[in-house]
């Protein structure tokens, strides 16, 4: 049901994501709403990454980053930024609170100056988080709880209106 580039949508994919958590795709970083994001698989947000392409080239001069903070989710403090598959930009966020007593899904945004970039695939890694951990429920181990990006700051695109009717052709190439 997302849109393609050439239909005003935004495509964005990750390395991974949280399993068995629909919301927590990509393409949540750069919808516009910071009551949705990207959240990492349990014990792996490091090497992570999420990637988003524009059908023609986009230019900005800052990212203000959201970061879900809300003492439920681990919190990255380094990125990496790579523009259309060129050298490695570092982005520092810094010692982003955790966020402890917030309400589920808080965010943090942290205002990064990039200087002039322009591209159309914009890939971000994470490279450092400020890890909260939980006690596995099953076998009472450590386990680091998710990253949750709730925007990456890049220019988004028009959101398809809410009541979009679905195309009424019928499709014999589906399952």
């Amino acid at each position: 049901g997302w849109r393609s580039a050439a239909q005003g949508g935004l495509p964005a994919t990750s390395g991974a994501r949280l399993a068995g958590a629909l919301r927590a795709r990509a393409a949540s970083a750069v919808d516009g709403d910071t009551t949705t994001s990207w959240q990492t698989p349990i014990n792996g947000s490091v090497g992570d990454w999420i990637e988003v392409r524009y059908p023609s080239p986009v230019t900005f001069d800052h990212l203000p980053i959201s970061v879900v903070a809300d003492g439920r989710h681990s919190v990255p403090t380094d990125l990496t930024l790579q523009v259309d598959g060129g050298a490695d930009r570092p982005i520092r966020l810094g010692d982003v609170a955790t966020g402890d007593g917030r309400a589920r899904g808080a965010t943090t945004t942290v205002d990064v100056p990039t200087g002039a970039v322009t591209g159309t695939t914009f890939r971000f890694r994470i490279d450092a988080v400020h890890e909260l951990a939980s006690k596995d429920w099953f076998g009472g181990s450590r386990t680091v709880v998710p990253v949750g990006i709730a925007e990456l700051g890049l220019p988004t695109r028009a959101a398809q209106p809410a009541g979009t009717p679905f195309p009424s052709t019928c499709r014999s190439d589906l399952a």
